[in-house]
């Protein structure tokens, strides 16, 4: 019973906006060590110099801003495909905070109740 008294806190409105939050922070954080895994992996591969800019270039092409760096030319695939996996993973959680938003407001609405006089 105790359980279900802790989750009940989730159906209110300030409930589901703290969670829909700590959403957005996971989602965010996801996103930036997807940014610094591919950072390090193209660093030890010394497709840049430099880490920083190494680091520039992924920022770049994963929010698909575009990069000012230009690897060697057996690296220029890198182009299509780190953009790919920012757009899929903004997509993927996108579409996740807004269902997940759906359904907090959803469930934050006082429930109709039933009219059984018919």
């Amino acid at each position: 019973m105790k359980t279900v008294e802790k989750f009940a806190f989730c159906k209110t409105f300030f409930g589901g906006f703290l969670i829909y939050l700590m959403a957005i922070l996971v989602v965010l954080q996801s996103h930036f060590v997807d940014i610094v895994f591919l950072s390090i992996a193209l660093d030890a591969l010394k497709v840049f110099p430099s880490p920083l800019s190494t680091f520039y270039y992924v920022v770049g092409l994963y929010t698909t801003v575009g990069s000012n760096y230009n690897p060697a030319p057996e690296w220029q695939g890198l182009a299509l495909i780190i953009p790919f996996c920012g757009l899929f993973a903004f997509s993927l959680s996108g579409s996740a905070l807004f269902t997940m938003l759906g359904y907090f407001l959803a469930s934050s609405k006082p429930s109709a109740k039933k009219n059984d006089s018919l």
